[in-house]
């Protein structure tokens, strides 16, 4: 049976985004007080750069590498401006929830919903938030009894402790290539930590594991596996395995 979300998880949905205001303010905040520093690294690079190449001219310099370098750095600022106005608001949290609700709950039961805003409404759960590489706002993490959640920019992850047989860490690697002399070479790097999750067979959830948590290291996963401890001591969280 599919069920759409119900008015309860629009409410907790909206409550949530909106609950995020003094974050993604805050997260604002600090991103204009960046700015000033990106643009003049802009115009800075462009001018050694030029100096560079043209070994000291001067006026070389001054007719096309500054004006170059104040372009990007105007480029910087107008997109920064951008990103303020339409990724750091709570339309794109509430879009972000909907999308990973929806997801997590179209093939099951409306009584999951209920569990779900149940476990929010009686505040059977903590959180945590954590600001990943990258990203233009903090991560949160929400670890409960029966739920988890997962928002990192404009995507969620919804998932249900019953479904869960056991849950590791991970590196999270990225395939690089690179030359050296003549000779191409290619090799994994580690760039973050996963948290992965394995399902239940009779979980119906399409994959038998899934990653559902990034982290930039081991110590920013740290209080969140605390909290799967503390919520979910049933779920046995390993930090040995390497994909």
């Amino acid at each position: 049976m599919k069920s759409k979300l119900t008015v309860q998880m629009q409410e907790w949905i909206k409550n949530e985004a909106a609950n995020s205001e003094n974050m993604l303010a805050a997260a604002r905040k600090k991103n204009m007080k960046k700015l000033p520093v990106w643009m003049a690294l802009c115009v800075a690079g462009m001018v050694t750069l030029g100096l560079f190449a043209y070994r000291g001219d001067v006026q070389v310099v001054l007719k096309v590498h500054l004006p170059i370098g104040i372009g990007i750095a105007l480029f910087v600022a107008l997109f920064t401006i951008w990103q303020q106005k339409c990724i750091l608001n709570k339309k794109i949290l509430i879009k972000a929830y909907e999308k990973g609700a929806t997801a997590a709950f179209n093939d099951r039961q409306e009584q999951d919903q209920v569990l779900f805003c149940h476990q929010m409404g009686q505040k059977d759960c903590e959180e945590v938030e954590f600001w990943e590489k990258q990203i233009s706002f903090p991560s949160k993490v929400i670890i409960g009894t029966d739920y988890w959640v997962y928002r990192s920019n404009v995507t969620a992850n919804f998932v249900k402790v019953s479904d869960v047989l056991g849950a590791h860490l991970a590196n999270s690697k990225a395939r690089i290539s690179y030359k050296i002399g003549n000779t191409k070479v290619k090799q994994n790097v580690i760039v973050g930590v996963e948290l992965i999750v394995d399902y239940k067979k009779d979980s119906g959830v399409k994959s038998t594991s899934d990653s559902v948590i990034y982290f930039d290291n081991k110590k920013q996963a740290l209080p969140v596996i605390e909290l799967i401890k503390k919520y979910c001591p049933q779920v046995m969280v390993e930090s040995n395995h390497n994909h």
